[in-house]
């Protein structure tokens, strides 16, 4: 699995995704074993994160099974089977409040120092 989370934040960073965070869901559902929330300035962002997220894992060969929205949308859901990913628009992000509702679930934060390298809180 660490592989496979690894490969994940490669691709959303490779698209310049931001506020990215993972969190823990197996205590919650057998089926799902983490979900990640990133967010993105623009469509056009939005979507080419979740593009490169399902590129990124048929070239490692991890299982997809979809992909949910389009270029149009404020919100793109990448299902991964064990791993849902969630890429939104960041003012659709804050407007959910995600953060409040998934606070207790936090595994990982990513973020960037003055570098540019990626820091695993």
């Amino acid at each position: 699995m660490s592989e496979m989370l690894e490969v994940l934040r490669k691709a959303i960073d490779e698209k310049k995704g931001e506020r990215t965070i993972i969190y823990e869901f197996s205590s919650l559902n057998p089926f799902i074993d983490h979900v990640i929330i990133t967010e993105a300035s623009n469509l056009r962002q939005v979507y080419a994160i979740a593009s490169n997220i399902v590129d990124r894992m048929k070239e490692h060969n991890f299982p997809v099974r979809s992909m949910e929205g389009d270029k149009d949308s404020r919100w793109v859901l990448v299902d991964l089977h064990s791993v849902i990913v969630h890429v939104f628009l960041d003012e659709e992000r804050d407007h959910s409040n995600w953060k409040n509702y998934m606070q207790i679930y936090l595994v990982r934060t990513f973020l960037y120092d003055v570098s540019g390298t990626c820091q695993v809180l």
